[in-house]
C-alpha cells in the first residue's frame, strides 16, 4: 500500500478510536491493528531490542484497556516511536533513538517531500493537496447543512460516528502527521555516526601518577566516610529508635537528599575516571577494590533510603512523592550495578549511558503501568497508621471502590463535607455518559461502588428523616 495512503487511513481509524474520547478498549484496538501491520510489513526486521519494546508495547496497551490511563497511553505512544526507529535502524542505541523519533516527528514535511521525490507513485502532491482541500470544502458544507436543517442535525447525530467538524478535521490531519513519521522514522546523520563512534571507542589515555595517588586517596576517605554514615542509619532503624531532637520528616528527607547527590557524585567521579584512562595504571586493581566498595557502600545507602521511605509510607500513607523516591532509588539500584559492571568488565562510559537509558525506561514502564490510585487509596485506608482521607478524595475514579467501602463501613471518620463531595463525585461518574471506546475492564467495579453508595447514601438519608419525623411526634 502507498505510504502516503497508508497514513492517512490511519489518521481515519485514529478519528474514528480517539476523537473526543478516553483511553480504554480504543487504544487496544489500535494497538492490534498497528501490531498486525508492523508484523506484516517489518517482520524481518525485528530484533531483541525490537522484541522487548514490541512486548512492552502491548502490556501498556493491556493496563490502558484495564485501568483507562492516560499517562500509560503517553508511555505507549513513545515505546511505538522507539520501536520504528528501532526497525528502521536496528543499531541505533536507545538513547539516540529517543532523539530520533522526536526529530522524525518535527521533519515531517521533509520526510514527505523526500519520499516524494524518490517513488514514482500515482499520487502526486497536487493530487493530495486536491483531496484534502476537497474533503475540507465537503466538511464545510455539511456543517452549514447541519445548522441550517434541525432534522438534518437529528439525523447525522444519530450516526455512530465521531462529531464531524473543524477541529475534527485538524485532528485527522494531526493523526496522519503522527503516522507518516511513525512509518518513515528519520534519523540524524551526526548522531548516527557518534553512537557508532562510541559503541567502538576505548580508552587510551595514561593517567598522571599523582592523580592516581590522589584517587587512592580520596576513595579510601569517601569510603570511610560512607562507612560511618550507613552505620548510623543502620543502628538507628534496626537496634534503636530516633533521637527525639530528630524529626521523622527529616530522618527520611534530607537522608534521601544527600543520597541523591553523594550517588550522582559517585557516578560522575567513576566516569571521570575511566575517561582519563584509570585502567590503564598498575594501580587499577587497588582503585578497582575501592571502587567496588564505594559502589557497595552506595548500594547500601539506597536500600537504607527504600527503608526509611517505607517506614514513612507505613506511618503516614502513600502518595506520588513518596513513590516517586522509590522509582529514583530503583534507578540508582540499576545504575549503581551497571556501573559496578562496567569496572568490572573494563567497558566504556557509552555502556553505561545506553544500559541506563534502559533502566529508566523500564523503571517508567513499571510505574505507569499500574493504576496507583487504586493502590494508594487501599494502602492509605486500610494499612496507614494516619490516613489523609482529603489526599484520598483527591485522587482519581480508580480510587474510588476502596474509598466507598471505607465510607460505608466507618461513615464516622467522614466529615459532612467529605460524604457531600464523595456522594457528588459518584453521582457525577453514573451520569456520565461513556461510548464503546471508553470501555475499561475496571470499570464495572467503579460503577458498581458509586452505585452501592448512592444506595447507602439514600438509606441513610431516609432513616435520619424517619428519625426525626418520630422524635417530632
Amino acid at each position: 500500500m502507498n505510504k502516503i495512503t497508508l497514513s492517512f487511513s490511519m489518521g481515519l481509524i485514529s478519528w474514528y478510536l480517539f476523537y473526543q474520547e478516553q483511553p480504554g478498549l480504543n487504544v487496544l484496538i489500535a494497538q492490534v491493528l498497528a501490531m498486525l501491520i508492523v508484523l506484516l510489513t517489518l517482520r524481518k526486521s525485528f530484533e531483541k531490542t525490537s522484541w522487548a519494546l514490541f512486548g512492552m508495547a502491548s502490556l501498556s496497551a493491556l493496563s490502558v484497556f484495564y485501568w483507562g490511563q492516560f499517562g500509560t497511553s503517553v508511555l505507549l505512544f513513545s515505546t511505538w516511536l522507539l520501536l520504528m526507529v528501532q526497525l528502521h535502524y536496528p543499531q541505533a542505541s536507545l538513547l539516540f533513538s529517543s532523539l530520533h523519533s522526536i526529530h522524525s516527528l518535527l521533519s515531517v514535511p521533509l520526510s514527505w517531500m523526500h519520499y516524494k521525490s524518490q517513488t514514482t507513485s500515482k499520487f502526486s502532491g497536487t493530487t493530495i493537496t486536491t483531496v484534502l482541500l476537497s474533503l475540507a470544502l465537503l466538511v464545510l458544507a455539511l456543517l452549514y447543512y447541519r445548522s441550517s436543517n434541525p432534522l438534518f442535525a437529528l439525523v447525522i447525530s444519530n450516526i455512530p460516528f465521531p462529531e464531524i467538524s473543524l477541529p475534527a478535521l485538524l485532528f485527522i490531519l494531526v493523526s496522519t502527521w503522527v503516522a507518516w513519521a511513525l512509518s518513515n522514522p528519520r534519523t540524524l546523520g551526526l548522531l548516527t555516526e557518534l553512537d557508532a563512534q562510541w559503541r567502538r571507542s576505548s580508552t587510551t589515555a595514561v593517567i598522571a601518577p599523582a592523580l592516581v595517588l590522589a584517587s587512592i586517596i580520596v576513595l579510601a576517605g569517601l569510603n570511610l566516610m560512607l562507612l560511618a554514615l550507613n552505620s548510623t542509619d543502620t543502628y538507628f532503624l534496626f537496634f534503636s529508635s530516633i533521637p527525639a531532637e530528630v524529626s521523622y520528616s527529616d530522618f527520611l528527607h534530607q537522608s534521601v537528599n544527600s543520597s541523591i547527590v553523594s550517588i550522582l557524585l559517585a557516578v560522575v567521579l567513576i566516569v571521570t575516571l575511566s575517561i582519563l584512562g584509570i585502567s590503564q595504571t598498575p594501580s587499577y586493581r587497588r582503585i578497582q577494590l575501592l571502587l567496588y566498595g564505594w559502589i557497595a557502600q552506595h548500594v547500601w545507602m539506597a536500600l537504607l533510603s527504600l527503608q526509611k521511605n517505607s517506614l514513612y509510607v507505613i506511618e503516614y500513607g502513600l502518595t506520588y512523592k513518596r513513590l516517586g523516591v522509590y522509582a529514583y532509588i530503583l534507578v540508582c539500584l540499576m545504575g549503581l550495578l551497571f556501573t559496578a559492571w562496567m569496572c568490572f568488565k573494563n567497558k566504556n562510559v557509552w555502556y553505561l549511558l545506553r544500559s541506563n537509558a534502559w533502566n529508566v525506561l523500564i523503571v517508567l514502564f513499571v510505574f505507569f503501568s499500574i493504576s496507583w490510585d487504586t493502590y494508594i487509596a487501599q494502602f492509605n485506608l486500610q494499612n496507614a497508621r494516619t490516613t489523609d482521607r482529603n489526599y484520598v478524595l483527591s485522587l482519581g475514579n480508580a480510587a474510588l471502590p476502596a474509598l466507598v467501602e471505607d465510607a460505608m463501613a466507618h461513615p464516622q471518620a467522614y466529615t459532612q463535607v467529605q460524604q457531600n463531595y464523595l456522594e457528588d463525585w459518584t453521582r457525577l461518574v453514573m451520569k456520565r455518559e461513556r461510548s464503546w471506546h471508553e470501555f475499561t475492564w475496571n470499570q464495572a467495579s467503579i460503577l458498581q461502588a458509586c452505585q452501592a453508595y448512592q444506595q447507602f447514601r439514600e438509606k441513610e438519608t431516609a432513616t435520619r428523616t424517619s428519625t426525626e419525623v418520630i422524635s417530632v411526634q
